[in-house]
Parts: C-alpha cells; sequence; structure tokens
C-alpha cells in the first residue's frame, strides 16, 4: 500500500491533497497576481505554468521569483507544469523543451512534470519509451528539481502504459490527465482506480496526480477510488458553496457562507471570492484526509450525494 504523505522538498504532503493552479488560460487575473494571492493566503500548495513564467516580462519574472523564494521559505510547496496547456490553448508552437528548461534553470521549486507530449502513441510500448525519454532529458538538465512524468493515453490502456513507466522509473508522482479517463465521473473514477492498482503492483510508493481536477464531488470521489493529488482551477473560476460542495458563478459568493476572514478582510470583491475559496478548498481536502483514515468515507460521500446517486458511485468503484 502506498504512503499517505508525499516528501517534497523536506515536506511531508499529507494525502490526498490538492494544489491550486495557477494559469495565463480561462482566468481573470494576470499569473503573478494570482501567485501574490496564493502567498499572502499562506496556501501551503500551488501549481504555476513554467510557460506563463516564461513569457512574463523580465520584471514580473523577477518578482515572480521572489514571491516562490518567499513561500518556500516558510513552508509551502510549489509544483511547476510544463505549460503545455497552455501552449496549446494560445497554439504557440515556440514553446519548446529548450525554454521549459530555462524557465525550470530560473525559478524555484523542488519538483515539475515533464515536458509532455499530449498526442502519444497509441501503442504502450512506443508511449512508454517516449515518455521515459522526456523524462531523462528534463532530468539530465535540472539536478535540483524533480522530475516526474506525465502519461496521456486513452482510458482503455492508459494503465498499461503507466505500468510501464512507473516500473521503470518509480517515480515519486505519476500524472495523468482527467479528460483522458473516460466519459464522465464514474468511467473516470473506474479508471483512477484501476491505474491506482496498477501503481501498487509496480510502484506502490508512487503518488497519482490527476490533472485538471478541483470540483469539489470530483474530489472526493477520485480519492476513495485512489487519486493521490490534484490540482484544479476551479478555486478562481467559480465560488465553493460549503454547505454543499457545490460550485456557483463566481460572482454568487453573496448567495454561500462564507467564512469570517472573507467578510472581514476589506479585500475587492474578486479577491475576498479566492481567499473564501481557498478556505474552503483547504478545509474540503482536510475532511476527505480525515474521512479516509476513520474509514468514513462512505459516511462523507452520502453527506453529499443523494442515495442512489452515491450508490452509483459505490457501485462503479465496487465498494
Amino acid at each position: 500500500m502506498y504512503a499517505r504523505t508525499l516528501p517534497i522538498g523536506g515536506i511531508a504532503i499529507e494525502l490526498p491533497c490538492l494544489f491550486p493552479s495557477v494559469s495565463s488560460v480561462k482566468t481573470n487575473l494576470p499569473p503573478l497576481e494570482y501567485m501574490q494571492l496564493l502567498a499572502a493566503s499562506q496556501a501551503p500548495l500551488f501549481l504555476v505554468s513554467a510557460y506563463d513564467i516564461g513569457t512574463m516580462s523580465p520584471a514580473d519574472a523577477a518578482t515572480c521569483r521572489d514571491v516562490l523564494l518567499q513561500v518556500q521559505a516558510r513552508g509551502s510547496v510549489v509544483l511547476l507544469d510544463s505549460g503545455n496547456y497552455e501552449r496549446y490553448w494560445k497554439a504557440d508552437e515556440s514553446w519548446t523543451p529548450e525554454r521549459y528548461s530555462t524557465v525550470l534553470s530560473s525559478i524555484p521549486a523542488p519538483i515539475a512534470f515533464s515536458f509532455d507530449d499530449q498526442q502519444p502513441d497509441p501503442d504502450p510500448e512506443h508511449a512508454s519509451a517516449a515518455i521515459l525519454s522526456h523524462v531523462a532529458r528534463d532530468q539530465q538538465s535540472q539536478r535540483r528539481i524533480t522530475i516526474c512524468p506525465i502519461v496521456h493515453g486513452t482510458a482503455a490502456s492508459i494503465d498499461v502504459t503507466v505500468a510501464r513507466v512507473a516500473e521503470q522509473l518509480q517515480p515519486l508522482v505519476l500524472a495523468v490527465a482527467e479528460r483522458e479517463l473516460g466519459d464522465g465521473i464514474l468511467a473516470r473514477a473506474t479508471t483512477i482506480r484501476r491505474i491506482r492498482s496498477t501503481l501498487d503492483a509496480v510502484a506502490p510508493r508512487t503518488a497519482l496526480h490527476v490533472l485538471g481536477t478541483g470540483n469539489p464531488i470530483a474530489l472526493l470521489v477520485y480519492s476513495i477510488a485512489g487519486g493521490d493529488s490534484f490540482d484544479g482551477l476551479e478555486w478562481c473560476q467559480t465560488c465553493a458553496d460549503p454547505d454543499t460542495a457545490l460550485l456557483h458563478h463566481f460572482q454568487h459568493r453573496d448567495l454561500v457562507r462564507t467564512e469570517d476572514i472573507a467578510k472581514t478582510c476589506g479585500l475587492p470583491y474578486t479577491h475576498t471570492t479566492l481567499f473564501h475559496n481557498l478556505l474552503f478548498f483547504r478545509s474540503r481536502m482536510r475532511r476527505i484526509r480525515t474521512a479516509l483514515a476513520d474509514r468514513t468515507h462512505l459516511t462523507l460521500l452520502r453527506e453529499y450525494l443523494p442515495p442512489l446517486r452515491a450508490q452509483l458511485v459505490l457501485d462503479a468503484l465496487q465498494v
């Protein structure tokens, strides 16, 4: 059975965990402003896109470096993403492994994902060989950073590719993209469970990271299925309701119960909502961890889903 903590940079991160993501795609504020807000909120974890850092002005990049140094000095963990998500949405073919390597060399972070191929060979043998090559390339130039693989593929065969990559690398973290795990939350949860079983067999200490997951219900379901860490933009795109764990329009915070700090901090509406969301997600993940440790996670699932829908999840996961 895999460990329930993830050791990064001398810090043992309790699992499952959520890295709030920072991105220039589908968000309202500049990435640097989100980073500064995460720093001000003392967020223990967050994910930053290397693409956004690499395309900032030199002055903003220097400020970004200072922010990341500051948060890590007090014990926060920053996870760097390759930036291929932003490259895809901005159709920027100039973003290359070489440019990514330059950012990795200039920005302090203990862990990063490899520069991934989002359209891999459909054959797991060829796909896994390419992933191993990408990780070796990125790791060779970045000795101080732990480079972790991202495995892309289809729900039908991704576990085969995962097995070959994990067996060879024994990585600290292995990431998959939620959107590639099937259609619908039940299919995706089933695939996560299958991948976790695969990892337990060949690399039991490897944590499974699910890219692009920030929905509170999905976080609970995927954690029950075996997901260990997640990242998502929901914290800066929507407003979380702590009573129902549902997400509302960003401008509907007036209609949900908010923490006292979100009501009294005197910041503009946007920043207050972001602080509210960060508090919610931090509390949410803590509650999921406690429920899994106490084996009351099925009770928690039934608390947030009607009985028939909760049973659909239990049947899909065979728990």
